[in-house]
């Protein structure tokens, strides 16, 4: 079983996914600003041990975990915190997993998989917000049955719809994984 993260500030994206791509589980780990408006160590400390919850509470042996890599042309002023995340997330899980791999895979690797050069301009043209136009078209790729499972999840645990562009973008990223 791939344990796949795709990890953020406010809202991470965690699959439990088998080796033939069928979920096992799953989990968003949420954070608002009221519980940590400073941005700093607490809230990095916070996700890793969420993360790390979830991989506890799989019943399953994990094979591998994956992680999505840092976007370095990212515009955000908290860059230094995404990356605190990422680090923090990994080394834990290399010191409580020694014998695990753990990959990580850029969003474009994993994303060009998903949507064709065809599908991101005409999700560009066609898709508000604008600055959610690949999320929605990479959303729109989800089996049905997958979309559906999300989306209950989501309404279950009182999320806002964009939780789901985190369990996509981590569904996608170990499906790439799984197909290497």
């Amino acid at each position: 079983m791939l344990i796949s993260m795709d990890m953020s500030m406010r809202s991470s994206g965690l699959i439990a996914l088998s080796s033939t791509d069928e979920i096992v589980d799953m989990a968003v780990i949420k954070t608002s600003k009221d519980d940590f408006p400073d941005y700093n160590e607490d809230l990095i400390q916070y996700i890793t041990d969420q993360t790390v919850n979830f991989i506890y509470d799989q019943d399953q042996y994990q094979d591998a975990f994956v992680i999505e890599g840092l976007a370095f042309a990212a515009k955000s002023a908290f860059r230094d915190v995404l990356a605190g995340i990422y680090w923090s997330v990994r080394c834990t899980i290399r010191r409580r997993f020694p014998s695990m791999p753990i990959g990580s895979v850029p969003v474009a690797s994993w994303r060009s998989k998903v949507l064709n050069k065809d599908d991101r301009k005409y999700a560009k043209e066609n898709f508000t917000p604008k600055s959610e136009a690949i999320k929605i078209a990479t959303v729109n790729k989800l089996p049905e049955e997958i979309n559906e499972k999300f989306l209950d999840y989501i309404q279950n645990k009182g999320y806002d719809k964009k939780s789901i562009y985190d369990l996509t973008d981590a569904y996608f990223l170990g499906k790439y994984r799984n197909s290497l």
